[in-house]
């Protein structure tokens, strides 16, 4: 059986990426908002009830990939204005 925090994780980087290919910053910014929830998820929970560092390094990066589209996909917005 498929862990279901897997299936959210591929759905999130679906969610980014249909936002680039539509080149729509809100579909974007939705996605960037889930992948750092998730994130914020594993750091607390683990995955798979596995808490090691390989797992916090997981979590950080999804967590700064979702700031990150989110605060450049704003800037972007902002800037073509």
């Amino acid at each position: 059986m498929i862990y279901m925090l897997y299936l959210l994780l591929v759905l999130a980087w679906a969610i980014v990426s249909i936002g680039f290919w539509r080149k729509d910053y809100a579909i974007t910014a939705i996605g960037a908002m889930f992948m750092m929830v998730l994130g914020v998820y594993i750091m607390i929970n683990g995955l798979w009830d596995i808490d090691n560092w390989l797992t916090q390094a997981t979590a950080t990066i999804h967590i700064l990939t979702g700031a990150y589209l989110f605060i450049r996909g704003g800037y972007e917005a902002y800037k073509n204005m």
